[in-house]
């Protein structure tokens, strides 16, 4: 279900006209119908919270489809927007990972009990997209993931993590321990575990750890 479904089913359910919508929440007309038809797939928060609101509709739910709750209310304020970042690699042994900031991209709404719940600073996460099948079902091509890139003292056994490998980049995966390597583990079976040894632990980056993801429902 599309964005432009759900505000139309919520809208039939309670019986509220695209003029009435309008007018309760300041959102030109215009840019309602452009929301019901699929013309605008991206709309800002200052368009979608006062909806939400007027609607009594969960935001994100209405907006992404990603929260199971019910639809029920709730504030723009219970959310933080997170900006899209791109990753760039220095050249070298020991990369060190960049980021800039992605202008082409709208920063993703996440509830502030996500960053609560996982103990993390929503100054310290970053937004990025997904490429690729090896972490399906849990993380799908072209989904956005939130990365705590705050300071921490070690892997958590059977987390996921982003991490640079010096030969393949940025990369997203569940890491668990073993001795003094770590397995790599893919979670599509499709893909075989891979052992991080010896001097390979050294060339490893750890850039932080996975806390949220958002994307279509399959």
């Amino acid at each position: 279900m599309e964005l432009s479904d759900r505000l139309k089913a919520v809208m039939l359910e309670r019986g509220v006209k695209v003029k009435d919508l309008a007018a309760l929440t300041d959102v030109p007309e215009q840019t309602i119908f452009a929301l019901l038809n699929g013309k605008t797939r991206n709309p800002r928060m200052e368009t979608m919270a006062p909806i939400a609101r007027v609607l009594a509709a969960d935001l994100l739910w209405l907006w992404y489809g990603v929260s199971s709750d019910p639809p029920a209310a709730e504030s723009a304020d219970d959310c933080v927007m997170i900006p899209f970042y791109n990753v760039k690699f220095g050249a070298g042994g020991e990369p060190e990972p960049t980021w800039e900031e992605a202008h082409d991209a709208e920063p993703r709404p996440f509830k502030r009990s996500t960053f609560r719940e996982a103990s993390a600073d929503p100054a310290n996460c970053r937004c990025v997209r997904v490429q690729g099948d090896s972490m399906e079902p849990t993380i799908n091509d072209g989904d956005s993931v939130v990365i705590d890139c705050g300071t921490f003292e070690h892997i958590i056994d059977g987390k996921v993590y982003a991490f640079v490998d010096p030969d393949n980049g940025l990369r997203i995966k569940r890491l668990r321990r073993k001795s003094r390597s770590l397995i790599v583990h893919s979670d599509n079976p499709q893909y075989s575990d891979e052992i991080i040894e010896g001097e390979d632990m050294n060339r490893l980056k750890i850039v932080g750890r996975v806390i949220s993801r958002s994307g279509k429902v399959y």
